[in-house]
């Protein structure tokens, strides 16, 4: 049996090429939820996307009109997202994607908006705080955060399961396959280990590692947001009672005084 590799630094290379096929077999369903992220840049906006991937929630921010950053560790997801560029031109001068980690990075410039699509699962606890206030550091007073991934009851964590099936794609005559099982290592955190197996006719081959995810109970980083100087918008509808990994919250940068 082909033994995981340990996490590596670019935790996608294995399965970053299908990334965007999988998402597009789960159609609305597909996490993070990037249209609802993508339509809260209007056109001419500065847009910051915080762990941008293949640019699912970007380059529908660009493709509305918005200028937009997007900060991306793994050189394989920004592969993807260059790949995709490349046949955008008419959005080249739209689109900035820089090799940026959170939960530390300074760019140097302000944005009227900022999201974290799906970031939050990657960000251990004693990290929220720093990140939420280097995201702050990046909006004026009124700039606009949206981010998911934060749990309103402890009900809705994930628990340990056993291997299942996620993903099972045909592409001309090659079967692309992803099956996964998960162990929880702390009540905030899990280990889930991936199988992604491509056959084609009777050949198979595999490749399995590990990625690990952070839970955040609501309370918690509202308690940060708070901190590094953010409050709900009050104008986001339903956003109190919204729960779960698929959920968007709102929040808006303080000014200096309040």
């Amino acid at each position: 049996m082909t033994k995981p590799s340990k996490t590596a630094a670019d935790g996608y290379r294995p399965d970053a090429g299908l990334y965007d096929i999988f998402a597009a077999s789960e159609g609305t369903h597909a996490l993070p939820d990037a249209a609802s992220f993508a339509r809260l840049a209007v056109p001419g906006a500065r847009v910051l996307d915080v762990g941008a991937g293949t640019g699912r929630v970007s380059l529908r921010a660009a493709a509305a009109g918005a200028q937009v950053w997007c900060a991306e560790p793994s050189p394989a997801m920004r592969a993807v997202l260059l790949a995709k560029l490349a046949a955008l031109p008419d959005m080249w001068s739209r689109v900035t994607v820089l090799p940026v980690k959170a939960p530390n990075f300074e760019l140097g410039c302000r944005f009227d908006y900022a999201c974290l699509a799906g970031v939050m699962q990657f960000i251990a606890p004693h990290e929220r705080l720093k990140l939420f206030t280097h995201v702050a550091r990046h909006l004026p007073a009124g700039g606009l955060l949206a981010l998911d991934m934060l749990e309103k009851t402890p009900a809705s964590f994930e628990t340990s399961w056993t291997e299942r099936d996620l993903h099972h794609i045909a592409l001309g005559e090659v079967v692309y396959a992803m099956s996964a099982w998960r162990e929880m290592l702390s009540p905030f955190k899990s280990r889930t280990h991936y199988r992604l197996s491509t056959r084609h006719g009777v050949t198979t081959t595999e490749e399995l590692f590990i990625r690990d995810r952070y839970f955040h109970p609501y309370a918690h980083a509202l308690s940060d947001l708070q901190h590094a100087g953010f409050h709900p918008d009050p104008q986001a509808q339903g956003a109190s009672a919204a729960s779960g990994p698929t959920a968007v919250f709102l929040f808006r940068r303080a000014s200096s005084e309040s």
